[in-house]
């Protein structure tokens, strides 16, 4: 693999999918993040087998190929990069060479055919909402999710996905929040519980515009596609607790 690209691009992309790196260590290839170079792109990838984050940006390839790099080094690296052009080069398969300016700096690889791929995602059930809608419906119900591991259903937020509206639910056993945005467009009805982390790393990648967002369900996997970025996550297995019993009706006052 040899490639060239912005510095600032590179880094914006590999500090955003090492979000995703394992923070267990009884997988060491988890530690790793992917760097692919193939047409004019480069993509990268990082999972912890429960959610990955995929990133592609803009490069001129000179050399297909890819190569894996340990995530933590590589990010510290990066972080010092500016706007300067940017030369990747593994081409030894043993070091993955970083040139810029006058300088150079090494970062031994890991098995490149050891990273497990994304899980691929069907496009047959899905929803599009507009990215400051669902990064509102995010910041409003993730609060109310519960962290004890003794219930890990309620580590979740309850997506129901009707005709034209998404409701988002969590709670605690103390706590309840409910949530309600328009959908721009979906295929069917549905609801899923998605983990509250793949929410947080998800609100950390959209953007406060109308641009729209589109996610796709299949096999208890959940994919948000937004063209340049990509994040798959495994879906919470259980069933959710039925909140709309816990909301009273009636009340003495308002």
């Amino acid at each position: 693999m040899k490639v060239f690209c912005h510095g600032l691009d590179l880094a914006d992309a590999l500090i955003k999918v090492s979000r995703a790196i394992s923070a267990k260590r009884t997988i060491p290839i988890l530690e790793g993040i992917l760097i692919k170079a193939q047409g004019s792109t480069l993509t990268i990838t990082a999972t912890d087998l429960e959610i990955g984050i995929e990133k592609v940006i803009n490069a001129e390839v000179k050399m297909d190929g890819e190569v894996v790099v340990p995530g933590k080094e590589i990010v510290d690296f990066v972080r010092t990069l500016t706007g300067e052009q940017i030369e990747l080069d593994g081409s030894s398969n043993t070091e993955l060479k970083i040139r810029y300016k006058d300088s150079e700096y090494g970062i031994k690889l890991l098995q490149a055919d050891e990273f497990p791929p994304l899980r691929e995602v069907g496009e047959e059930i899905s929803f599009s909402i507009v990215q400051k809608e669902l990064k509102d419906l995010i910041a409003k119900t993730k609060i109310c999710a519960s962290t004890d591991d003794t219930r890990p259903i309620l580590k979740g937020c309850l997506l129901e996905i009707t005709q034209n509206k998404i409701t988002g639910v969590t709670l605690d056993g103390y706590r309840l929040a409910v949530c309600e945005k328009a959908l721009e467009s979906n295929t069917g009805e549905t609801e899923v519980v998605v983990p509250v982390k793949t929410l947080d790393e998800i609100s950390k990648l959209l953007e406060d515009d109308e641009y729209i967002a589109t996610v796709f369900l299949q096999d208890n996997y959940l994919k948000l596609d937004m063209g340049h970025t990509k994040i798959v996550s495994r879906l919470l297995d259980g069933e959710f607790t039925k909140y709309k019993k816990i909301i009273p009706s009636e009340f003495s006052s308002t």
